[in-house]
């Protein structure tokens, strides 16, 4: 159980949770060495598909800059062995899903992702049948019109 008072590799103190999921839990948190406040992500499933799933999704997000991406702070694993990511803490607004609340600007930045991260050769779809998605990024990335 994670204890929202708890230091992470006595860096990172967390404050609340701000959502958890199906993956891993999301909390706030502060930088003790800058002050700044950090998103810190703990995995909350640790079977071996799971591991490797978040450990290539911190990879990637350690090898990627971008505008329209979360900055990666710091990875790593926490006192009891969990894999935690610290990613820049973005304010923002809470939309619920049902809300009709479309956000044109965050879709943008979304296919700009896709777009640089296939380039970058980063994009990984691990899905067992990668559906319509892969052959529009593929169609919108033939050669070199992006």
């Amino acid at each position: 159980m994670v204890v929202t008072s708890q230091l992470i590799d006595g860096r990172f103190q967390l404050e609340t949770l701000a959502s958890s999921g199906g993956m891993g839990s999301v909390y706030r948190a502060r930088d003790l060495t800058t002050g700044a406040p950090v998103a810190v992500k703990l995995l909350l499933e640790e079977d071996a598909d799971s591991v490797a799933r978040f450990a290539r999704e911190t990879m990637i997000l350690a090898a990627m800059a971008h505008p329209a991406i979360v900055r990666h702070v710091a990875h790593g694993h926490s006192a009891p062995g969990r894999p935690y990511l610290v990613m820049a803490w973005l304010d923002g607004e809470e939309v619920a899903a049902d809300s009709g609340v479309h956000h044109l600007g965050h879709v943008a930045g979304c296919i700009a992702v896709l777009l640089d991260a296939r380039a970058a050769g980063c994009l990984i779809d691990d899905r067992p049948s990668p559906g319509p998605a892969a052959a529009l990024i593929d169609d919108m990335t033939a050669g070199g019109s992006v």
